[in-house]
């Protein structure tokens, strides 16, 4: 597919050297890298935290007989932004491997080493690119920072994922609709009573197989 891209790029006449197809590439792969938004807005704040920088309106007390309900958003509204806060950290550990990348990239293709067989075709430098950003990532993968950033933004997904559960349930629960941990415990009783068929039908199978030979040996004889 590059090389069918490469082909095509040459015959429409604006044809360029690999060196400068690369270098644009890499230009722009530093320009999104560097100008990548991670969950904030243009002015470089959460969207979230920017209309409520103090958490005024999730901390508001419940007021009258909605009181219940209010605080349960408030409640998944804070672990949204946590959520928000851990996820902006983690995009910002990937977007230092990315640009750790470009710079290993630039420096293989401005000095590559005397062994190094050359890039010939786009092919080529994607493999190349490909193969420097794999081993930056598989060593951040397996350092300290990443095992906690990842730890704690998944930890707080499925924190929000719980609440958010937990308030669709009570939800289906008012409009009499079964909600999702009553489907789930229907399935786990219909599975266990599967099981105790199964169990009773291999059980009885020897009993019933025992009168059928009796009767053969009386016929034989």
């Amino acid at each position: 597919y590059l090389n069918m891209m490469q082909q095509f790029y040459q015959g429409t006449g604006q044809a360029k050297t690999l060196d400068q197809m690369t270098k644009e590439w890499t230009e722009s792969l530093q320009k999104f890298f560097t100008g990548a938004p991670q969950g904030k807005d243009f002015f470089g704040k959460d969207p979230l935290a920017a209309m409520d920088p103090l958490n005024f309106f999730a901390s508001f007390p419940g007021i009258g007989y909605t009181r219940e309900k209010q605080e349960q958003h408030n409640h998944l509204y804070k672990q949204w932004s946590e959520f928000e806060a851990k996820f902006r950290d983690y995009n910002s550990g990937m977007t230092k491997v990315g640009l750790e990348a470009v710079q290993k990239f630039q420096e293989y293709v401005t000095n590559p080493p005397k062994d190094a067989p050359p890039l010939t075709s786009l092919k080529e430098v994607y493999a190349k690119w490909v193969d420097i950003c794999e081993g930056i990532y598989a060593k951040y993968a397996m350092s300290e920072e990443y095992t906690t950033v990842y730890g704690e933004v998944v930890n707080a997904l499925m924190a929000f994922k719980k609440q958010q559960n937990k308030m669709l349930d009570d939800a289906m629960d008012q409009l009499n609709v079964p909600s999702r941990a009553e489907v789930d415990s229907l399935h786990q009783r219909l599975h266990d009573l599967r099981r105790e068929v199964a169990a009773l039908k291999a059980e009885l199978k020897p009993k019933a197989a025992k009168p059928a030979a009796a009767k053969q040996g009386k016929k034989k004889s």
